[in-house]
């Protein structure tokens, strides 16, 4: 049976490109021009997976989800939203319970693939449920079966059961596969992160590596899975309140700050751990990034808490969040080098941070040192790209919306409309690849 797609847009030329877009797949299509129409689609027909455009008049696309979730909770729900609408994001993802953002414009061959993934989830949801449904008959037939035949010889009561046995374990590994397709979780706070950090003046503070230094560290000192987890995607998102500061702090390093800019500047914590605090299930995010800038002495903000007082994911985040920033020029005016840093850290050890998590860090600093994690990129013009370059960063334009992401690799169609966009907004784009695919393609 076809997955039946839906895609709901104020606007008939992007339900028609959306429309094009997915010709390709083995799915049933309906497009809506607003939310009431895709509430009177979904009234009609079984749909498998919804895509909403955020900005619709009457009904925004979080009020559309919202209401989709309530009447049809197990339908996929994505939102296509820009790259102002934040709050409106974090709405959607708290009564839309939405599966995934995606930036708008989109890129045609990753929207493609997720929205193929998606209707997989659903298919494979069915054949579970399916499964489900059979096993449970079988063993029920089964039961009789037993009862009825119980004079049988030992042979074929043995068969009976491996067959059981076979029919449990098919069902096991169906459970397992649908957990890992539907496990969205991570993927979606990795493009939250992406969609945060990917202005120019929050690329010091360097999220994707405090982050997998923040996960070393906590493994190295056997936290609890579950709380490793936390502090990776803490650190992700550690940089999500200063999209609440003035543009003029965040151009400037914390040690140029002076005391009044530097309390303004500390509220940063305290804004993301509020935008957290809205989405089910982010509480130890939360705390993490809110406790980021506590010293362990109990000299930092917010609360001046010490030592073991301030939560150990908090901790972590901060020595990996000082180790990397140091050298990227992010607290001092001029970057240290990693040996420097790492210097100034033991040095504070006791004062402004944990000394168990500065032993940690001997483990892993001659891996984190940015310069050379950065020396594989190559900027070029738009006219040198290549098909199968990878992007070592997001490509931007002058309002720094996010054209292409980070990682994605260069295709004919990708490197035209690129030079199109160039073209038509009379502007140079910073393209910065990775040094072996361009070494590869040259």
């Amino acid at each position: 049976m076809k997955c039946a797609l839906l895609f709901v847009d104020d606007e008939p030329g992007i339900l028609s490109a959306l429309r094009r877009l997915v010709r390709k797949l083995d799915a049933k299509v309906f497009i809506a021009q607003g939310g009431a129409a895709g509430l009177e689609v979904l009234a009609n027909n079984h749909i498998d997976l919804v895509v909403s455009d955020m900005r619709m008049p009457e009904m925004d696309g979080a009020q559309f989800l919202a209401r989709v979730k309530e009447l049809y909770p197990d339908t996929v729900r994505y939102l296509l939203t820009g790259y102002s609408d934040i709050g409106a994001t974090i709405n959607a993802l708290n009564d839309g319970g939405i599966y995934r953002y995606l930036s708008k414009p989109w890129d045609d061959s990753e929207l493609l693939e997720v929205i193929s993934d998606g209707l997989k989830i659903k298919l494979l949801e069915n054949e579970k449920n399916e499964l489900v449904k059979l096993t449970n008959t079988q063993n029920e037939s089964l039961k009789t079966l037993n009862e009825e035949l119980s004079e049988l010889n030992q042979n074929l009561e043995r068969k009976v059961v491996e067959r059981t046995q076979e029919i449990e374990q098919t069902a096991q590994m169906l459970e397992v596969a649908y957990e890992e397709l539907n496990g969205s979780y991570s993927s979606f706070i990795k493009g939250f992160a992406e969609f945060v950090t990917n202005r120019e003046d929050l690329q010091k503070g360097e999220s994707q590596l405090v982050a997998e230094l923040s996960k070393e560290m906590a493994q190295a000192l056997k936290l609890e899975e579950a709380t490793q987890n936390d502090v990776y995607h803490a650190g992700l998102l550690y940089q999500l309140g200063k999209l609440g500061l003035q543009q003029n702090l965040l151009n400037l390093s914390e040690e140029s700050m002076d005391s009044a800019q530097f309390e303004e500047y500390a509220k940063y914590p305290a804004f993301g751990e509020a935008a957290l605090s809205n989405i089910r299930g982010f509480d130890k995010i939360a705390a993490f990034t809110n406790s980021q800038l506590e010293n362990f002495d109990g000299t930092g903000h917010p609360s001046n808490v010490a030592g073991a007082k301030i939560k150990a994911g908090a901790r972590v985040i901060r020595v990996a969040r000082d180790y990397i920033c140091l050298q990227t020029g992010l607290i001092k005016d001029k970057p240290l080098s990693a040996e420097e840093s790492f210097h100034f850290i033991k040095e504070h050890a006791q004062k402004l941070y944990d000394p168990i998590v500065v032993k940690a860090l001997t483990l892993f600093k001659d891996k984190f040192v940015v310069s050379s994690l950065h020396s594989n990129t190559q900027k070029i013009e738009s006219l040198s790209m290549q098909e199968g370059m990878v992007l070592a960063k997001g490509i931007r334009n002058s309002s720094g919306l996010l054209l292409i992401s980070k990682g994605s690799v260069l295709t004919e169609v990708v490197i035209k409309k690129i030079i199109n966009i160039e073209q038509k907004e009379n502007e140079k784009f910073s393209i910065y690849v990775e040094r072996e695919t361009h070494e590869n393609c040259g």
